[in-house]
């Protein structure tokens, strides 16, 4: 018996979406399709144009997927790049490019996406774990990266010229991903 396979591709309303392949029978068959593969796409976790990284800033540029130790948010805290808090059995990361401390007044309150307040850009963040991490230099200049802790210059992981690449899966792409530049470069963070 031949079997026809159909593709859905679901985008959720928090930007996240899947792919379901059915297997089934050609029409005309009593027997039901079967799902028989759950794939979960690239998902952008920075600015889609790019994420510009100051050269003189280590910065977080993925979050970690263990934040059950995040602090509460508070109203009149300090926050600034790479802050990790939990609002409302939420958890949001700071990901605006600001390295000194910013005075929350606004609590984050995107259920999905980004919420703003002042110098404080609130990413929401999921614990569920990721697949993989794919970090691009989109402009010329050079990039160092560091898993779990901040980048430094000349050690670490380094993107040489615009295109390379650095991918990573399994447990390793669950902590915290950092980065600094030589010449303040544009980089696409895409999570899987």
């Amino acid at each position: 018996m031949k079997k026809l396979a159909i593709v859905i591709s679901l985008t959720l309303v928090c930007g996240f979406g899947v792919l379901l392949a059915f297997a089934g029978p050609i029409a005309g068959s009593a027997n039901s399709a079967q799902p028989v593969i759950l794939v979960p796409p690239k998902v952008d976790m920075m600015a889609p144009a790019g994420y510009t990284i100051p050269a003189t800033n280590s910065t977080m540029i993925a979050p970690p997927r263990d934040m059950i130790q995040a602090p509460a948010w508070t109203l009149g805290a300090s926050y600034r790049n790479g802050d990790v808090v939990m609002y409302q059995t939420r958890f949001y990361w700071d990901c605006a490019l600001v390295y000194t401390g910013c005075v929350a007044t606004v609590a984050p309150a995107s259920i999905s996406g980004d919420s703003t307040d002042g110098g404080i850009t609130w990413r929401r963040v999921y614990m569920t774990p990721r697949q993989g991490i794919d970090v691009t230099l989109q402009t010329a200049g050079g990039a160092w990266l560091s898993v779990g802790s901040s980048a430094k210059t000349n050690a670490g992981i380094f993107l040489a010229s615009v295109g390379s690449s650095w991918n990573v899966t399994g447990n390793t792409c669950q902590d915290s991903v950092y980065a600094i530049t030589t010449n303040s470069a544009q980089l696409n963070v895409m999570e899987r």
